[in-house]
């Protein structure tokens, strides 16, 4: 297995989690995935790049510190 491998399991993984488990922040999955929070973010990018998922307004009402942004997988 190398790289190119380790990283399309990981886009997977990530993609199917948002797939399972509907919309989520990228600070959300880092621990449900064990992931780091600057893999997370650069895994996020790619499947944005391709499409696969999309970015989605979120109410950040109630909520203190820095508005963070729900991924999603895209609907098409």
């Amino acid at each position: 297995m190398d790289l190119s491998d380790v990283r399309r399991h990981h886009l997977s993984v990530v993609l199917e989690h948002l797939v399972r488990n509907g919309p989520r922040s990228r600070a959300a999955i880092t621990p449900q995935k064990g992931l780091t929070k600057a893999t997370v973010s650069a895994l996020v990018a790619d499947l944005l790049d391709r499409g696969l998922v999309d970015e989605l307004d979120t109410p950040n009402v109630g909520r203190v510190g820095r508005p963070s942004t729900d991924i999603g997988a895209a609907g098409d």
